[in-house]
């Protein structure tokens, strides 16, 4: 019975701390991230505005070999979406084409499993004279006590950014060396 009454005051003082640390993590998160592309303007607009295309160099698609992927609308315009159900490593979810301009594409993810929530994300493309520089971002609320879980997203969320934008400056120079051919 002494242990048992040890092993619930030791769940109880865990449950505390996370509940008291909660209170300190932002509700709000938000992650960017950059790369710069050596390629015209147009290659990478394509690819970033494209939900196919997003398809091709989304660092999540292969987490699951069997994932199931459906395209809904017309690619490249608002209202466009893009539905994946995956294994538990990818959940299932779609990303929305909220706002297109030339230099700023805006989408609403919309995560049904494994857990439901939602966040924005954003592909800002900023011509330089060296290229086209292009800065992922994704920002999300969430309420207390779920913001603790901004701690792991965020950590986890930066590493897969970075893999997806160099998936896309890969695709971007592959499609620029296939118009020079």
């Amino acid at each position: 019975m002494k242990i048992v009454k040890l092993i619930l005051l030791a769940i109880g003082v865990i449950v505390a701390l996370i509940f008291l640390l909660a209170a300190f993590v932002p509700r709000e998160m938000s992650v960017t991230r950059s790369k710069l592309i050596v390629v015209p303007y147009d290659i990478v607009y394509q690819n970033c505005v494209s939900l196919e295309a997003h398809n091709v160099w989304s660092p999540w698609n292969e987490r699951d070999p069997n994932i199931e992927i459906r395209f809904e609308g017309v690619d490249g315009q608002v209202g466009s979406r893009y539905h994946w159900k995956g294994n538990k490593d990818v959940g299932e979810g779609y990303e929305e084409l909220t706002a297109i301009s030339d230099q700023l594409i805006e989408t609403k993810l919309q995560f049904l499993e494994p857990w439901e929530s939602e966040a924005t994300t954003s592909l800002k493309l900023e011509p330089t004279a060296e290229g086209i520089l292009v800065h992922w971002s994704f920002y999300s609320e969430s309420a207390y006590p779920m913001n603790i879980m901004n701690l792991l997203v965020e950590s986890q969320l930066a590493p897969d950014f970075e893999y997806g934008l160099n998936k896309l400056h890969d695709l971007c120079i592959q499609q620029e060396a296939a118009t020079l051919e």
